[in-house]
């Protein structure tokens, strides 16, 4: 009996896999588990804010932060979001122009601009609308997530660039320094240097991603009132660096997968991506490079290195310094904060939500889904994915325009009063509400949105002086190719929280 039955299992698996070339049968099936979760996953983002002549209009015109966010079918939680963000290869192809930008502590950073479509003086318009993208964690202009921003952002008219920070996206480095979790200084000297050279009077928002945005939010923080930036949005933000560092050691499958990544990934751009560890080795001799290399997480690699070159007591104080959450009450100018609870590396308990609520300039934005930088949309079975933040991003940065120079937002007379708004219910917060009334709304910039632009379309050999190198960033080859049964077999152990178990199987 055992032995037919494994005989007949054996066969209903072999049936089942040569099924998959006839799969079209199957688009029926697949049309219904579509529309399933189309309709179970799908929720309104959880907004936090004050009702401000500003954030109602920020609002009133960013229409998907009030309607509801329909995650991919089969990215239904953080994990797939997040894999799906990293593996995928099917995203915007990219054409920048590479500007150096030389630090007043001998220090070099790299702008990559965004060729826009078929216009060639674009980049030389100094009264064009601008928006700085901030990479994330040993990122850069060719991450998928910022090239699905820049793509999004041209086709609405914006000029984009992108600051790579010290050693990162090929960026040569000249000093005993890489780029610091904390350090805002680089972003400050870049602003300004687009303030002067570039954007001396148009409208220059900001972008940030994961640890991009910690850092512009911990910037805007301390420029307070003189921030040179009319407008940012925070996208994935870590917010308390010592949080997120306890999250990712809380469960094999972040500590063995995520924390494990990243510091792979700095280990590699340290050693072989630049010759940053040339420089450091030579003015800080203390630092140990061959025990660097044997690191497996990031808290080691900052107590060899990060310590001894900028001059930090401990890890933990490090931690501290990179938090951005002390900053936020200080910020003055409109700021979009973009989370998802199930992001599995920013952790929802890092969120500072009675912070965010404290600060009449901000509106803190929290979908159920997304995974980290995912935020994956598309109601279609078979089309490949787009990104709801990218859309979200165009949206809240068209609106700012809109309001810098619109009479009716700055003439709105409304009473300032604190406002949770989760999925449509009203809550109100004592605390918040007895704060003095918001400043009246002053215009920023009396420059308009140009026309949308036509799709990306560059010809070869189009140069400008001010850019010494061209980068192409296409899609990075995945380097798995998953069966459609393998892949809901990954799905459903994801899904099932056997991250512990998987995580100590595959690491023994």
């Amino acid at each position: 009996m055992t032995t037919a039955t494994s005989i007949v299992s054996k066969s209903a698996i072999v049936a089942f896999l040569m099924s998959f070339r006839e799969w079209k049968k199957y688009h029926f099936i697949l049309f219904i588990l579509n529309y399933l979760h189309y309709y179970w996953a799908a929720s309104k983002p959880t907004l936090f804010y004050q009702k401000t002549p500003i954030t109602q209009h920020l609002l009133n015109n960013c229409s998907l932060l009030v309607e509801k966010y329909h995650p991919t079918w089969y990215l239904f939680n953080g994990h797939l979001q997040t894999l799906f963000l990293a593996l995928g290869n099917r995203f915007p192809v990219v054409q920048y122009r590479r500007e150096h930008v030389h630090l007043t502590d001998g220090g070099l950073v790299s702008l990559d601009w965004a060729v826009p479509p078929t216009m060639d003086d674009v980049l030389r318009q100094h009264n064009h609308p601008t928006v700085l993208l901030l990479h994330g964690h040993c990122g850069g202009s060719w991450e998928n997530y910022m090239r699905n921003a820049a793509d999004k952002l041209l086709h609405e008219g914006w000029r984009v660039v992108v600051m790579n920070a010290r050693g990162c996206s090929k960026t040569p480095v000249l000093t005993a320094r890489i780029f610091n979790g904390a350090d805002t200084g680089d972003i400050r000297e870049v602003v300004a240097h687009l303030r002067r050279k570039h954007v001396p009077s148009a409208p220059l928002l900001a972008v940030g991603f994961s640890l991009g945005s910690n850092l512009l939010v911990k910037y805007l923080g301390q420029e307070g009132e003189r921030c040179p930036l009319n407008a940012a949005v925070s996208v994935g933000n870590p917010f308390d660096a010592m949080e997120i560092y306890r999250h990712l050691n809380d469960s094999a499958m972040t500590y063995h997968v995520y924390y494990r990544a990243m510091t792979k990934k700095f280990l590699k751009l340290f050693f072989e991506e630049s010759n940053v560890h040339e420089h450091i080795a030579d003015k800080h001799p203390t630092v140990d490079m061959c025990a660097m290399k044997e690191c497996s997480f990031m808290w080691d690699v900052d107590h060899l290195m990060t310590l001894k070159v900028f001059g930090y007591k401990s890890v933990s104080e490090y931690y501290r310094d990179c938090s951005s959450t002390p900053y936020i009450q200080h910020v003055r100018i409109p700021l979009l904060c973009l989370s998802a609870k199930d992001d599995p590396v920013c952790v929802h308990s890092a969120i500072p939500i009675d912070d965010c609520l404290a600060n009449d300039k901000i509106v803190l934005a929290i979908t159920d889904r997304g995974g980290h930088l995912g935020f994956f949309t598309g109601n279609n079975v078979f089309s490949y994915p787009e990104t709801w933040s990218s859309h979200v991003v165009a949206q809240f940065c068209n609106a700012v325009v809109d309001a810098v120079s619109s009479d009716e937002v700055i003439a709105v007379q409304e009473t300032h009063e604190t406002k949770l708004r989760p999925h449509g219910s009203a809550m109100d917060t004592k605390a918040s509400a007895e704060r003095p009334p918001a400043p009246p709304v002053t215009s920023m910039s009396p420059s308009r949105m140009q026309p949308p632009m036509s799709p990306l379309r560059i010809q070869p050999g189009f140069h400008d002086p001010v850019i010494d190198e061209v980068v192409l960033c296409d899609g990075v080859p995945m380097h798995q190719v998953f069966s459609v049964g393998a892949a809901f077999a990954g799905a459903y152990l994801v899904y099932s929280k056997m991250d512990h178990v998987v995580g100590r199987w595959w690491w023994c």
